[in-house]
């Protein structure tokens, strides 16, 4: 039984069993002991700084994690004093008129605001939908600019038009008032209608459309020119008369001298108030 004991872990007579006896039979000499080094070494801690070091902010800029920061730094930079305030209006309705200005004016007036130095921007739903359709417009010119490449410029369009519908109602007034003031119609202003006629036709001769044009002005049953109570009836109202007799009879005309393209079939479309061939 001696020999088993003596063989054990508790008989080796270290310092550590010595110090655990010592602490075990003194317990506040060790708490005595540590206040004592504690009051001792505090007016020595202030220098602690100098004579440590942070590895992670005393590393060179050329080392591979100053790098990093620095490049982080540049591709997200972020103020740490920024923020972002939210005005929340709420009513029983705030999708009317109404209410979309009273936002839009509230927006206004804090973005105008000279005591706001530092206020970056002021967003409203509203300007985040007009955003939203800029984009969409955008998109849309694009798409219609590469299809309407090699098509004719709107304003030549317009320019052709225009003299294919007005030029030949204006050459036949402008010939059929001339024979008129000259006195060269007999016994009524009608006798100078084909006379007048025949000579703007003559002068259109390369333009079947020009003369399609002419013709209905001329000849419509329901309202031309030469029709019993035409424009030539009273001299003195024939311009505004001419106009409107323009109006009606080209407006027929349109499917006609504007067919569809051959890659669309022609079809009925119908609109509030109108039909239209397309």
């Amino acid at each position: 039984m001696a020999g088993a004991r003596g063989a054990g872990p508790g008989n080796g007579g270290g310092p550590f069993e010595s110090l655990g006896r010592w602490v075990v039979r003194h317990p506040w000499q060790p708490v005595i002991i540590w206040v004592v080094a504690l009051v001792v070494t505090l007016p020595f801690l202030p220098l602690l700084g100098s004579v440590t070091t942070n590895s992670a902010t005393t590393l060179p800029a050329n080392s591979p994690s100053g790098q990093a920061s620095a490049e982080l730094d540049r591709l997200f930079p972020s103020d740490p004093g920024a923020s972002n305030s939210i005005l929340l209006f709420y009513g029983p309705n705030l999708t009317d008129a109404n209410a979309q200005h009273v936002l839009l004016s509230v927006a206004a007036a804090v973005a105008s605001d000279s005591s706001l130095a530092d206020l970056q921007s002021v967003e409203s739903v509203y300007s985040e939908y007009a955003q939203y359709l800029a984009g969409q417009a955008e998109l849309a010119e694009g798409i219609l600019a590469g299809a309407l490449a090699n098509a004719t410029p709107l304003p030549l369009a317009v320019n052709q038009s225009a003299a294919l519908l007005w030029a030949p109602p204006a050459a036949f007034l402008e010939t059929w008032l001339a024979m008129v003031n000259a006195n060269d119609c007999h016994p009524t202003p009608q006798a100078c209608n084909y006379p007048a006629y025949e000579t703007t036709a003559s002068e259109l001769a390369n333009s079947s459309g020009a003369l399609l044009v002419l013709g209905a002005f001329y000849s419509a049953s329901d309202g031309g020119f030469n029709s019993t109570d035409g424009c030539w009836t009273d001299p003195s109202t024939a311009g505004p008369c001419a106009d409107a007799t323009a109006r009606a009879t080209e407006a027929p005309l349109i499917p006609e001298l504007v067919p569809s393209p051959p890659n669309r079939s022609s079809r009925t479309r119908c609109s509030r108030g109108s039909v239209s061939r397309i």
